[in-house]
Protein backbone atom coordinates (compact mmCIF):
# COMPACT_ATOMS: atom_id res chain seq x y z
CA UNK A 1 0.00 0.00 0.00
CA UNK A 2 1.60 3.51 -0.73
CA UNK A 3 1.20 5.54 1.52
CA UNK A 4 0.37 9.33 0.77
CA UNK A 5 3.17 12.29 1.57
CA UNK A 6 2.21 14.49 3.98
CA UNK A 7 2.05 18.03 2.70
CA UNK A 8 1.16 21.66 3.94
CA UNK A 9 -3.17 21.95 3.58
CA UNK A 10 -3.33 18.28 4.54
CA UNK A 11 -6.00 17.25 6.98
CA UNK A 12 -6.06 13.89 9.01
CA UNK A 13 -7.01 12.91 12.36
CA UNK A 14 -4.70 12.24 15.12
CA UNK A 15 -4.07 11.21 18.59
CA UNK A 16 -2.13 13.47 21.07
CA UNK A 17 0.45 11.63 23.10
CA UNK A 18 2.53 14.12 24.31
CA UNK A 19 4.22 17.74 24.69
CA UNK A 20 7.53 18.77 22.91
CA UNK A 21 9.45 21.93 23.78
CA UNK A 22 7.24 25.57 23.73
CA UNK A 23 4.12 23.20 24.61
CA UNK A 24 3.32 21.74 21.34
CA UNK A 25 1.85 18.68 21.46
CA UNK A 26 2.94 15.74 19.86
CA UNK A 27 1.67 12.88 17.57
CA UNK A 28 2.81 10.24 15.04
CA UNK A 29 1.35 9.33 11.47
CA UNK A 30 3.33 6.60 9.66
CA UNK A 31 6.55 6.70 11.35
CA UNK A 32 6.56 10.37 11.12
CA UNK A 33 6.70 13.21 14.10
CA UNK A 34 3.72 15.63 13.57
CA UNK A 35 3.75 18.47 16.43
CA UNK A 36 0.00 20.00 17.05
CA UNK A 37 -0.32 23.55 18.17
CA UNK A 38 -2.99 23.73 20.44
CA UNK A 39 -2.84 19.79 21.31
CA UNK A 40 -2.42 18.24 24.42
CA UNK A 41 -1.76 14.61 25.57
CA UNK A 42 -5.00 12.41 25.52
CA UNK A 43 -6.57 14.76 22.75
CA UNK A 44 -7.88 13.07 19.75
CA UNK A 45 -7.88 16.17 17.32
CA UNK A 46 -8.35 16.64 13.63
CA UNK A 47 -5.38 18.73 12.20
CA UNK A 48 -3.93 21.12 9.09
CA UNK A 49 -0.38 20.64 8.10
CA UNK A 50 0.97 23.85 8.17
CA UNK A 51 4.54 22.85 7.16
CA UNK A 52 6.81 20.20 6.21
CA UNK A 53 10.25 19.76 7.56
CA UNK A 54 12.56 16.62 7.23
CA UNK A 55 12.07 14.85 9.99
CA UNK A 56 8.53 16.18 11.15
CA UNK A 57 5.92 17.70 10.35
CA UNK A 58 4.23 21.10 12.39
CA UNK A 59 0.51 21.55 11.89
CA UNK A 60 -2.16 23.26 13.96
CA UNK A 61 -5.65 21.97 15.59
CA UNK A 62 -8.94 22.84 13.71
CA UNK A 63 -11.04 20.46 15.51
CA UNK A 64 -10.81 18.60 19.18
CA UNK A 65 -12.82 15.71 18.47
CA UNK A 66 -12.21 13.91 21.55
CA UNK A 67 -10.83 16.17 24.67
CA UNK A 68 -7.71 15.69 26.76
CA UNK A 69 -9.31 14.47 30.33
CA UNK A 70 -6.49 17.40 31.40
CA UNK A 71 -8.45 20.01 29.15
CA UNK A 72 -9.47 22.83 31.10
CA UNK A 73 -11.85 26.23 30.33
CA UNK A 74 -9.08 28.90 29.51
CA UNK A 75 -9.92 31.36 31.80
CA UNK A 76 -8.86 34.54 28.95
CA UNK A 77 -11.12 35.76 26.44
CA UNK A 78 -7.62 36.20 24.39
CA UNK A 79 -5.99 32.65 24.60
CA UNK A 80 -5.47 31.01 21.16
CA UNK A 81 -4.74 34.23 19.74
CA UNK A 82 -2.18 35.62 22.42
CA UNK A 83 1.12 34.99 21.64
CA UNK A 84 1.29 34.00 25.37
CA UNK A 85 -0.40 31.30 28.07
CA UNK A 86 -0.34 28.53 25.89
CA UNK A 87 -0.89 25.81 28.09
CA UNK A 88 -3.91 27.80 30.04
CA UNK A 89 -6.02 24.98 28.86
CA UNK A 90 -4.41 22.45 30.52
CA UNK A 91 -4.48 21.52 34.77
CA UNK A 92 -1.94 23.15 36.65
CA UNK A 93 -1.10 19.61 37.92
CA UNK A 94 -0.05 18.46 34.43
CA UNK A 95 1.67 21.52 33.60
CA UNK A 96 4.09 21.10 36.52
CA UNK A 97 4.53 17.45 35.65
CA UNK A 98 5.59 18.52 31.90
CA UNK A 99 7.99 20.94 32.89
CA UNK A 100 9.51 18.49 35.17
CA UNK A 101 9.63 15.65 32.78
CA UNK A 102 10.76 18.55 30.23
CA UNK A 103 14.10 19.35 32.28
CA UNK A 104 14.79 15.59 32.70
CA UNK A 105 14.56 14.30 29.51
CA UNK A 106 17.11 17.16 28.60
CA UNK A 107 19.35 16.08 30.53
CA UNK A 108 19.33 12.59 29.39
CA UNK A 109 19.01 13.35 25.63
CA UNK A 110 20.74 16.99 25.05
CA UNK A 111 23.40 16.50 28.47
CA UNK A 112 24.24 12.70 28.42
CA UNK A 113 23.90 12.19 31.81
CA UNK A 114 22.44 9.37 33.95
CA UNK A 115 18.90 9.43 34.12
CA UNK A 116 17.97 11.48 37.92
CA UNK A 117 14.98 10.00 38.44
CA UNK A 118 11.86 12.22 39.60
CA UNK A 119 12.41 15.86 39.21
CA UNK A 120 11.00 18.16 41.91
CA UNK A 121 9.35 21.08 40.98
CA UNK A 122 8.48 24.20 43.20
CA UNK A 123 5.19 25.24 42.25
CA UNK A 124 4.15 28.92 41.68
CA UNK A 125 1.28 30.17 44.66
CA UNK A 126 -0.55 32.09 43.22
CA UNK A 127 -0.93 31.00 39.21
CA UNK A 128 -2.51 33.99 37.94
CA UNK A 129 -1.37 37.84 38.80
CA UNK A 130 2.70 36.76 39.54
CA UNK A 131 4.17 39.09 36.29
CA UNK A 132 5.49 42.06 37.64
CA UNK A 133 6.38 43.36 34.60
CA UNK A 134 4.89 43.59 31.02
CA UNK A 135 5.66 45.06 27.85
CA UNK A 136 2.70 46.06 25.62
CA UNK A 137 3.21 46.92 21.50
CA UNK A 138 1.23 50.07 19.61
CA UNK A 139 0.69 49.11 16.57
CA UNK A 140 -2.34 48.28 14.39
CA UNK A 141 -4.97 45.39 14.43
CA UNK A 142 -6.31 43.06 11.61
CA UNK A 143 -8.59 45.89 10.19
CA UNK A 144 -5.70 48.34 10.33
CA UNK A 145 -6.86 50.31 13.33
CA UNK A 146 -4.71 51.52 15.56
CA UNK A 147 -3.85 48.95 18.98
CA UNK A 148 -2.54 48.73 21.95
CA UNK A 149 -1.90 45.05 23.33
CA UNK A 150 -0.07 42.27 22.83
CA UNK A 151 0.91 40.40 19.07
CA UNK A 152 -0.82 37.17 18.11
CA UNK A 153 0.78 34.03 18.07
CA UNK A 154 3.34 33.81 15.26
CA UNK A 155 2.74 37.56 14.17
CA UNK A 156 5.03 40.25 15.50
CA UNK A 157 3.86 42.99 13.19
CA UNK A 158 0.44 42.43 14.18
CA UNK A 159 -1.23 44.02 17.75
CA UNK A 160 -4.54 43.39 19.02
CA UNK A 161 -6.28 45.01 21.55
CA UNK A 162 -5.85 44.07 24.79
CA UNK A 163 -9.20 43.84 26.85
CA UNK A 164 -7.66 41.77 29.78
CA UNK A 165 -4.62 39.55 31.12
CA UNK A 166 -4.62 37.94 34.18
CA UNK A 167 -0.39 37.07 34.43
CA UNK A 168 0.51 40.87 36.09
CA UNK A 169 -1.74 42.57 38.00
CA UNK A 170 -5.10 44.05 37.26
CA UNK A 171 -3.98 47.65 37.23
CA UNK A 172 -1.76 47.05 34.02
CA UNK A 173 -4.53 46.17 31.85
CA UNK A 174 -6.13 49.54 33.23
CA UNK A 175 -3.44 51.28 32.24
CA UNK A 176 -3.03 50.18 29.22
CA UNK A 177 -6.91 50.99 28.15
CA UNK A 178 -6.32 54.80 29.53
CA UNK A 179 -2.85 54.82 27.28
CA UNK A 180 -5.18 53.16 24.35
CA UNK A 181 -7.55 56.08 24.63
CA UNK A 182 -5.69 59.02 24.95
CA UNK A 183 -3.09 58.47 22.54
CA UNK A 184 -6.26 56.92 19.91
CA UNK A 185 -7.17 60.49 18.83
CA UNK A 186 -3.44 62.47 19.27
CA UNK A 187 -2.62 62.22 15.56
CA UNK A 188 1.18 60.32 16.69
CA UNK A 189 0.80 56.76 14.35
CA UNK A 190 2.04 53.68 15.58
CA UNK A 191 5.48 52.21 15.01
CA UNK A 192 5.73 49.98 12.11
CA UNK A 193 8.11 47.07 12.55
CA UNK A 194 8.50 46.05 9.09
CA UNK A 195 8.65 49.78 7.42
CA UNK A 196 9.98 51.54 10.52
CA UNK A 197 8.02 54.11 9.96
CA UNK A 198 5.84 55.72 12.89
CA UNK A 199 5.83 57.13 16.31
CA UNK A 200 4.49 54.96 19.36
CA UNK A 201 6.15 51.76 19.79
CA UNK A 202 5.65 50.44 23.74
CA UNK A 203 4.21 50.67 27.11
CA UNK A 204 6.00 49.07 29.36
CA UNK A 205 4.87 48.64 33.19
CA UNK A 206 7.16 47.66 36.16
CA UNK A 207 5.47 47.01 39.63
CA UNK A 208 6.86 45.54 43.12
CA UNK A 209 5.32 43.08 44.41
CA UNK A 210 6.26 43.38 47.63
CA UNK A 211 5.67 47.34 47.56
CA UNK A 212 3.32 48.11 45.74
CA UNK A 213 4.63 50.90 43.70
CA UNK A 214 4.05 51.03 39.62
CA UNK A 215 6.57 51.99 37.43
CA UNK A 216 5.08 53.19 33.44
CA UNK A 217 7.81 53.79 30.70
CA UNK A 218 6.73 55.07 27.39
CA UNK A 219 8.87 53.76 24.35
CA UNK A 220 8.43 55.90 20.80
CA UNK A 221 11.50 56.34 17.95
CA UNK A 222 12.84 60.46 18.24
CA UNK A 223 10.68 63.10 18.80
CA UNK A 224 8.66 64.83 21.87
CA UNK A 225 5.15 63.82 23.14
CA UNK A 226 2.61 66.88 23.21
CA UNK A 227 0.43 67.13 26.46
CA UNK A 228 2.12 64.55 28.17
CA UNK A 229 1.44 65.89 31.22
CA UNK A 230 -2.16 65.32 30.64
CA UNK A 231 -1.59 61.61 30.37
CA UNK A 232 0.57 61.56 33.17
CA UNK A 233 -2.64 63.21 35.36
CA UNK A 234 -5.49 60.77 34.06
CA UNK A 235 -2.88 57.64 34.79
CA UNK A 236 -2.01 58.98 38.60
CA UNK A 237 -6.27 59.21 38.92
CA UNK A 238 -6.69 55.89 38.00
CA UNK A 239 -3.98 54.35 39.66
CA UNK A 240 -2.54 56.06 42.44
CA UNK A 241 0.31 53.39 42.87
CA UNK A 242 2.27 54.80 39.74
CA UNK A 243 5.30 56.71 41.40
CA UNK A 244 7.13 56.93 38.43
CA UNK A 245 6.20 57.63 34.82
CA UNK A 246 9.02 57.81 32.28
CA UNK A 247 10.00 58.14 28.29
CA UNK A 248 12.52 56.27 26.84
CA UNK A 249 13.65 56.82 23.05
CA UNK A 250 14.70 53.82 20.72
CA UNK A 251 16.14 55.39 17.64
CA UNK A 252 16.85 51.90 16.42
CA UNK A 253 14.91 49.20 13.89
CA UNK A 254 15.56 46.50 16.47
CA UNK A 255 11.44 45.38 17.55
CA UNK A 256 12.33 45.79 21.26
CA UNK A 257 11.08 47.64 24.34
CA UNK A 258 14.20 49.05 25.64
CA UNK A 259 16.44 53.04 24.15
CA UNK A 260 17.62 55.45 25.58
CA UNK A 261 15.37 57.11 28.80
CA UNK A 262 14.55 60.47 27.63
CA UNK A 263 13.17 62.57 30.47
CA UNK A 264 10.72 61.33 33.62
CA UNK A 265 7.79 63.19 33.59
CA UNK A 266 6.91 61.90 36.64
CA UNK A 267 8.45 60.70 40.49
CA UNK A 268 12.11 60.31 40.86
CA UNK A 269 12.43 57.89 38.20
CA UNK A 270 12.41 54.36 39.93
CA UNK A 271 9.80 52.07 41.88
CA UNK A 272 11.13 50.01 45.02
CA UNK A 273 10.49 46.35 45.35
CA UNK A 274 11.53 43.80 48.76
CA UNK A 275 13.15 40.67 47.64
CA UNK A 276 13.17 38.34 51.26
CA UNK A 277 14.81 40.76 53.36
CA UNK A 278 16.39 42.75 50.59
CA UNK A 279 15.01 46.48 49.51
CA UNK A 280 16.13 47.21 45.58
CA UNK A 281 15.78 50.44 43.96
CA UNK A 282 15.36 49.91 40.25
CA UNK A 283 14.44 52.22 37.18
CA UNK A 284 13.14 51.66 33.37
CA UNK A 285 15.87 49.47 32.33
CA UNK A 286 17.14 47.67 35.55
CA UNK A 287 16.82 43.75 35.42
CA UNK A 288 14.97 42.41 37.80
CA UNK A 289 13.43 38.83 38.14
CA UNK A 290 9.85 39.43 36.66
CA UNK A 291 7.80 36.62 38.99
CA UNK A 292 9.80 37.76 42.65
CA UNK A 293 7.49 35.96 44.55
CA UNK A 294 8.40 32.73 43.03
CA UNK A 295 12.03 33.81 42.83
CA UNK A 296 12.26 33.68 46.08
CA UNK A 297 11.89 30.25 46.53
CA UNK A 298 14.07 29.94 43.46
CA UNK A 299 17.04 31.64 45.82
CA UNK A 300 16.08 29.73 48.89
CA UNK A 301 16.65 26.28 47.45
CA UNK A 302 19.71 28.02 46.16
CA UNK A 303 20.89 28.88 49.52
CA UNK A 304 20.03 25.43 50.72
CA UNK A 305 22.81 23.88 48.15
CA UNK A 306 24.81 26.81 48.85
CA UNK A 307 25.10 25.05 52.52
CA UNK A 308 26.91 28.03 53.65
CA UNK A 309 29.16 28.46 56.91
CA UNK A 310 30.11 32.26 57.21
CA UNK A 311 33.63 31.61 55.79
CA UNK A 312 33.62 30.86 51.92
CA UNK A 313 34.69 32.75 49.11
CA UNK A 314 31.55 33.06 46.26
CA UNK A 315 31.35 33.97 42.90
CA UNK A 316 28.70 35.24 40.98
CA UNK A 317 28.28 34.83 37.61
CA UNK A 318 25.75 37.26 35.64
CA UNK A 319 24.96 38.65 38.60
CA UNK A 320 22.15 41.27 37.44
CA UNK A 321 20.96 43.49 40.08
CA UNK A 322 22.53 41.42 42.84
CA UNK A 323 20.04 39.78 44.01
CA UNK A 324 21.47 35.98 44.14
CA UNK A 325 25.14 38.05 45.64
CA UNK A 326 23.43 39.76 47.95
CA UNK A 327 21.64 37.06 49.59
CA UNK A 328 24.81 34.63 49.51
CA UNK A 329 26.60 37.82 50.99
CA UNK A 330 24.48 37.79 54.35
CA UNK A 331 26.25 34.02 54.94
CA UNK A 332 29.36 33.79 53.30
CA UNK A 333 32.88 35.40 54.08
CA UNK A 334 32.81 37.32 50.78
CA UNK A 335 30.97 37.22 47.23
CA UNK A 336 32.29 38.58 43.81
CA UNK A 337 29.19 39.52 41.40
CA UNK A 338 30.15 40.24 37.82
CA UNK A 339 27.70 41.39 35.22
CA UNK A 340 28.07 43.03 31.76
CA UNK A 341 25.28 45.57 32.22
CA UNK A 342 26.69 48.96 33.51
CA UNK A 343 22.96 50.00 35.00
CA UNK A 344 22.40 46.40 36.92
CA UNK A 345 26.29 46.85 38.14
CA UNK A 346 25.00 50.38 39.66
CA UNK A 347 21.80 49.29 41.40
CA UNK A 348 23.29 46.15 42.84
CA UNK A 349 26.07 48.13 44.64
CA UNK A 350 23.12 51.00 45.58
CA UNK A 351 21.21 47.44 47.07
CA UNK A 352 24.20 46.51 48.66
CA UNK A 353 24.20 49.72 50.29
CA UNK A 354 20.77 50.38 51.08
CA UNK A 355 20.53 47.10 53.14
CA UNK A 356 24.07 47.22 55.12
CA UNK A 357 25.70 44.63 52.95
CA UNK A 358 30.11 44.89 53.46
CA UNK A 359 31.06 41.83 51.97
CA UNK A 360 29.87 42.14 48.13
CA UNK A 361 31.84 44.02 45.42
CA UNK A 362 30.13 44.20 42.14
CA UNK A 363 32.33 44.21 38.74
CA UNK A 364 31.17 45.34 35.31
CA UNK A 365 33.06 42.93 32.80
CA UNK A 366 32.56 40.69 30.03
CA UNK A 367 31.81 36.91 32.04
CA UNK A 368 34.49 35.25 29.73
CA UNK A 369 36.97 38.14 29.53
CA UNK A 370 36.70 38.18 33.15
CA UNK A 371 37.06 34.37 33.70
CA UNK A 372 39.83 34.38 31.45
CA UNK A 373 42.03 36.83 34.12
CA UNK A 374 40.43 34.75 36.92
CA UNK A 375 41.87 31.43 35.34
CA UNK A 376 45.25 33.18 34.29
CA UNK A 377 45.83 34.95 37.85
CA UNK A 378 45.03 31.20 39.41
CA UNK A 379 42.12 32.93 41.92
CA UNK A 380 40.14 30.52 44.08
CA UNK A 381 36.52 30.36 44.93
CA UNK A 382 34.71 28.05 47.33
CA UNK A 383 31.20 28.26 45.35
CA UNK A 384 30.29 29.48 42.29
CA UNK A 385 26.78 30.36 41.04
CA UNK A 386 26.02 31.13 37.66
CA UNK A 387 22.77 32.47 35.81
CA UNK A 388 23.30 33.01 32.90
CA UNK A 389 20.79 33.86 29.76
CA UNK A 390 19.16 31.16 27.68
CA UNK A 391 22.01 30.93 25.38
CA UNK A 392 23.88 29.40 28.44
CA UNK A 393 27.65 29.41 29.22
CA UNK A 394 30.03 30.54 26.91
CA UNK A 395 32.09 27.28 26.37
CA UNK A 396 35.32 29.39 27.40
CA UNK A 397 33.09 30.41 31.11
CA UNK A 398 32.78 26.53 31.24
CA UNK A 399 36.60 25.41 30.76
CA UNK A 400 37.86 28.32 32.88
CA UNK A 401 35.13 27.54 35.63
CA UNK A 402 36.17 24.27 35.46
CA UNK A 403 40.01 25.09 35.77
CA UNK A 404 39.36 27.61 38.59
CA UNK A 405 38.04 24.37 40.08
CA UNK A 406 35.38 25.75 42.57
CA UNK A 407 34.16 22.62 45.21
CA UNK A 408 30.69 23.48 44.44
CA UNK A 409 28.86 24.93 41.44
CA UNK A 410 25.46 26.21 41.66
CA UNK A 411 23.23 26.53 38.45
CA UNK A 412 19.94 28.49 37.44
CA UNK A 413 18.63 28.60 34.31
CA UNK A 414 16.00 29.19 32.52
CA UNK A 415 16.18 27.01 29.37
CA UNK A 416 16.27 23.38 30.36
CA UNK A 417 18.32 22.71 27.33
CA UNK A 418 21.41 24.74 27.65
CA UNK A 419 21.21 24.00 30.89
CA UNK A 420 21.89 19.95 30.43
CA UNK A 421 24.54 20.87 27.90
CA UNK A 422 26.52 22.79 29.88
CA UNK A 423 26.46 20.05 32.74
CA UNK A 424 27.27 17.11 30.75
CA UNK A 425 30.19 19.63 30.00
CA UNK A 426 31.14 19.74 33.58
CA UNK A 427 30.59 16.30 34.02
CA UNK A 428 33.31 15.61 31.58
CA UNK A 429 35.25 18.14 33.25
CA UNK A 430 35.23 16.69 36.76
CA UNK A 431 31.96 17.38 38.44
CA UNK A 432 28.56 15.35 39.25
CA UNK A 433 25.19 16.75 39.79
CA UNK A 434 24.20 16.81 43.52
CA UNK A 435 20.58 18.02 43.24
CA UNK A 436 18.28 19.59 40.69
CA UNK A 437 14.74 21.28 41.45
CA UNK A 438 12.59 22.43 38.70
CA UNK A 439 10.81 26.02 39.51
CA UNK A 440 7.48 26.80 37.87
CA UNK A 441 8.08 30.75 37.65
CA UNK A 442 5.81 31.15 34.52
CA UNK A 443 2.49 29.22 34.69
CA UNK A 444 0.25 28.65 31.65
CA UNK A 445 3.43 28.91 29.56
CA UNK A 446 6.29 26.22 28.69
CA UNK A 447 8.67 27.59 30.29
CA UNK A 448 10.21 26.16 33.03
CA UNK A 449 13.27 27.43 35.28
CA UNK A 450 15.79 25.44 37.55
CA UNK A 451 18.66 25.00 40.23
CA UNK A 452 21.25 22.79 40.24
CA UNK A 453 24.40 21.42 42.83
CA UNK A 454 27.59 20.45 41.14
CA UNK A 455 30.35 18.93 43.31
CA UNK A 456 33.74 18.45 41.89
CA UNK A 457 35.26 15.04 42.51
Amino acid sequence: MNMVPLQPGMELTVEVSDLAFQGRGVAHHEGLVVFVDGGLPGDTARIEIIRKRRRHVESRVLKILQPSPYRIPPRCRHFGLCGGCRLQDMAYEQQLAFKAEQVRNHLIRVGGLADPGEIPIIPCEPTFGYRNKMEFTFGTDFDRNPALGLHPRGKYWEVFDLEECFLPPESFARIAGITREFFADSGYESYHPRQHTGFLRNLVLRIGQNTGQILVNLVTAEGTVQSAGEWVARLREAVPEIVTVAHTINATRANIAVGDLAEIWYGGGTFTERLADLMFTLGPRSFFQTNARQAEKLFARALEYAALNGSERVLDLYSGAGAISLLMARRAGAVTGVELVAEAVEAAIEAAGANGIGNCEFICDDTKDFMKKQAAAGARYDLAITDPPRAGLHPKVVDHLIELAPPRIIYVSCNPATLARDLGLFQAGGYALQGITAVDMFPHTAHVEAVALLQRV
